[in-house]
C-alpha cells in the first residue's frame, strides 16, 4: 500500500521548504516509508543549503528530527 509523506524545513523559525506527496515507492515497513520520507528532506535540504552558501551565508550543520526512532537507527547504519 502507498503512503502520503510529508516534511517540513525550517530557518530561524520560518519554514523554508514544505512537501506532501504519495510516495512512489511501496515498503515492506514503516521504518522504510519513514527513512524514504527522510532522505527526501534531506536531499531538499542539501539543495537549499547550497543555494544559501551561493547567496553568501553559511548555515552550518543541519539539524534533522523524526518521530521513528527505527528511522534514525536505520540512517545511523553506515551500510545504508
Amino acid at each position: 500500500m502507498k503512503s502520503t509523506s510529508g516534511n517540513i524545513g525550517i530557518f530561524a523559525g520560518g519554514a523554508v521548504s514544505w512537501t506532501s506527496w504519495l510516495q512512489s515507492i511501496l515498503a515492506q515497513s514503516t521504518v522504510e516509508l519513514k527513512y524514504y520520507a527522510t532522505s527526501e528532506l534531506v536531499k531538499e535540504l542539501a539543495w537549499i543549503r547550497e543555494l544559501f552558501v551561493e547567496l553568501g551565508f553559511n548555515l552550518g550543520p543541519i539539524q534533522i528530527y523524526s518521530d521513528s526512532a527505527g528511522a534514525i537507527a536505520f540512517s545511523a547504519n553506515p551500510e545504508f
